[in-house]
């Protein structure tokens, strides 16, 4: 019986490195590898990541069977999920490592540590959203003061979902009172009077 709980499927593999000839710019492998986590999601979608210190090295997306990759998908890829769940696993591989496990090993560890994650935004809560909206500015300055990010992308990279899906929850907790209404927003439509012309 299915409890309405979605989840993603997370493992890993050791995926060989390649790299291009100078000479005729044919691909041929290194002779390394680095361990690479494979997330798949509940429609079919399976995206293959590299990370390391902190930022994905190459993301690969397979869409669902017959379905096909478009502009539309690739701007509703979890980038900071994803980042998030392979440094997560990375880490667990990491460790066993470092305790001597043999490569597969670690990652048959981690797998069974790791076999499932909640996709982004899976475990909303409007109260802990309305909470981690208060706590987060308006907007704040980065990239050594050249750029400005506004709290919505802070929130969406921070739940690893789209600025659509957090614009979506800030209309939820402003309707549950949690989050005070924009200044000035109107309370619905008024209809015109000749007065008013």
């Amino acid at each position: 019986m299915s409890t309405g709980r979605k989840t993603w499927t997370v493992s890993g593999y050791m995926r060989p490195e390649w790299d291009q000839r100078a000479v005729d710019g044919e691909w041929e492998p290194t002779g390394s590898s680095v361990p690479a986590v494979v997330v798949s999601d509940d429609h079919g979608t399976v995206w293959e990541v590299t990370a390391a210190d902190g930022r994905i090295t190459s993301l690969t997306i397979t869409p669902p069977p017959g379905e096909r990759l478009d502009q539309r998908a690739l701007s509703h890829v979890p980038v900071a999920h994803l980042r998030d769940v392979a440094l997560t696993y990375l880490a667990d591989v990491e460790r066993a490592w470092e305790q001597g496990m043999a490569v597969a090993d670690a990652l048959r560890e981690a797998d069974r540590a790791r076999g499932e994650v909640a996709p982004p935004g899976g475990d909303f809560d409007v109260a802990e959203f309305a909470e981690a909206w208060h706590d987060t500015p308006a907007s704040e300055v980065i990239d050594r003061g050249r750029k400005r990010i506004f709290r919505r992308q802070v929130l969406a990279d921070r739940y690893g979902v789209t600025p659509e899906k957090v614009d979506i929850w800030i209309k939820q907790a402003r309707a549950a009172g949690l989050i005070p209404p924009v200044a000035g927003q109107r309370r619905g439509r008024r209809s015109q009077t000749t007065d008013d012309k």
